[in-house]
């Protein structure tokens, strides 16, 4: 029904926001490598077989995926209007 449709919207918007991000990311840190030596020093020193809880933070690598999602907002604004038929998304 309209939970499974709405469901479906919610899911598939949340792995394109992530993919882009992700991907954004990427791109940047390839054309800054001061900045993607910074990211990798910082993992490494966190450990490659240690969990990253949330009380365990990773300052830089917050700051560089923040900063990407400033420059690069994958869902700068998105408006849905509802009528009687179903519902329109516009993007502004």
């Amino acid at each position: 029904g309209r939970g499974c449709a709405q469901a479906n919207v919610f899911l598939l918007a949340g792995t394109e926001t992530t993919a882009n991000t992700l991907a954004f990311s990427i791109y940047y840190l390839c054309e800054h490598p001061g900045a993607l030596a910074r990211l990798l020093a910082e993992l490494d020193a966190h450990g490659h077989d240690t969990p990253v809880a949330s009380d365990d933070p990773l300052p830089y690598t917050d700051a560089v995926i923040s900063e990407v999602m400033r420059v690069m907002p994958t869902a700068a604004a998105v408006s849905r209007d509802m009528d009687a038929a179903g519902a329109t998304v516009r993007f502004m």
